[in-house]
């Protein structure tokens, strides 16, 4: 599914909190390719979302809120235990709004499901879905359903009591689409499939290559089979130590690798996957990848973050989003769209959420100098640690 906005309130710190993912104008000469849908030249989403921001402001919870609605519609799962212990205000309901498309050719449709849930229980779902004009915008798309005008609109509404057994009848409302998501969060990982069966091209040398520029004690890394079934990889040191790597990226003697070492293992996986998906979705239309990748590069030196994530942008599938969270003020110089970035900070212990292309209006500025000399508000505020010398 492609996300084009997202509100939350009253959970973690987000009150009433919205993200728009959609691109209200096009860029000449964007660096990222293909920022809309296929078959819907003027609807235009972030293919790229660089997420920056101070410490506890969010970027883990906005990931784990992506993942929570994503698994809702597309796997009809719902656990309340990832999201209860984090309502905010705890006699009150949080809410959560996603808006998004999932790619179906001319049978495309604008969606809106709307959660709200207790520290009880799952307390309602709204629903409805507009079909996408061939020339339609984001805005244009999202005005007729917020009027609920048009040809073959649909609402529906599930109050408390029967809102888990709604999530069978909304399987009615449209074919599962071919997807992939996978999901890298801080202290935890979800969401993180095995790469396809059919091996890319070149996957070997792709993971050697990233593998041992995080770690040039790294001597080399063969295939681990099985009656020709590729069960993973040895990693072999220039000392003579090594270690074993699953097709889901777990090492099985962490203790072996330093911290960067460790996430650059996660972040070849990660590569791969990407890498997968775009040969195994190249020849269709109703697919959609969400990739979320959560300061897994806190320890890598700027050269190489930067390298990783231009490699990344470089191999995304068309109909997919990469969101990527980072203290790095560098990887904000990169060569990205304003309307890539995202910045997020704590205001009175809520989170704030600062779209810079709101305030930027030209994309050949700078943004980097605007966070240096806090223009917008999003550094950390270091006044009692200055207080302390």
């Amino acid at each position: 599914m492609i996300i084009t906005r997202l509100c939350i309130d009253n959970l973690f710190s987000f009150k009433e909190a919205v993200i728009d993912l959609s691109i209200k104008r096009k860029l000449a000469h964007s660096p990222i390719p293909g920022e809309h849908l296929i078959g819907f030249p003027n609807f235009r989403f972030k293919r790229v979302c660089i997420i920056s921001g101070s410490n506890a402001s969010g970027k883990t919870a906005l990931g784990k809120v992506l993942s929570a609605v994503q698994r809702l519609w597309l796997l009809k799962e719902w656990d309340m235990h990832l999201l209860r212990p984090y309502i905010h205000a705890k006699n009150n309901n949080a809410r959560i709004e996603v808006e998004f498309v999932i790619p179906q050719g001319n049978k495309t449709r604008l969606h809106r499901l709307e959660v709200v849930l207790s520290q009880q229980a799952l307390k309602g779902i709204k629903y409805s879905d507009i079909p996408l004009r061939p020339t339609d915008t984001v805005a244009s798309a999202r005005s007729r359903l917020d009027k609920g005008v048009g040809s073959h609109i649909r609402h529906t509404q599930f109050l408390e009591g029967n809102s888990l057994a709604a999530l069978d009848q909304m399987n009615t409302y449209l074919v599962q689409p071919q997807y992939s998501l996978y999901y890298l969060l801080s202290n935890t990982d979800i969401d993180r499939p095995k790469v396809h069966k059919e091996p890319i091209d070149g996957q070997l040398k792709l993971l050697t290559s990233i593998i041992t520029s995080f770690d040039s004690s790294i001597d080399g890394i063969s295939e681990l089979k099985k009656n020709d079934e590729l069960l993973g990889y040895q990693v072999r040191f220039n000392n003579g130590d090594s270690v074993l790597v699953d097709m889901e990226g777990d090492v099985t003697d962490k203790e072996r690798l330093s911290k960067g070492t460790y996430e650059g293992i996660q972040v070849a996986f990660i590569i791969l996957r990407i890498m997968s998906d775009k040969q195994h979705c190249i020849h269709l239309e109703d697919y959609a990848c969400t990739y979320y990748m959560d300061e897994k590069m806190a320890y890598v030196h700027t050269e190489l973050e930067q390298a990783i994530l231009n490699l990344i942008i470089e191999y995304l599938p068309d109909q997919s989003q990469f969101f990527y969270t980072t203290h790095n003020y560098d990887v904000l110089g990169m060569n990205l769209p304003v309307h890539s970035y995202l910045l997020m900070n704590k205001e009175n212990g809520y989170t704030k959420i600062i779209q810079p292309e709101e305030t930027l209006q030209k994309n050949d500025r700078k943004l980097l100098n605007y966070i240096k000399n806090d223009v917008f508000c999003s550094t950390p505020n270091t006044d009692k640690i200055w207080g302390l010398m």
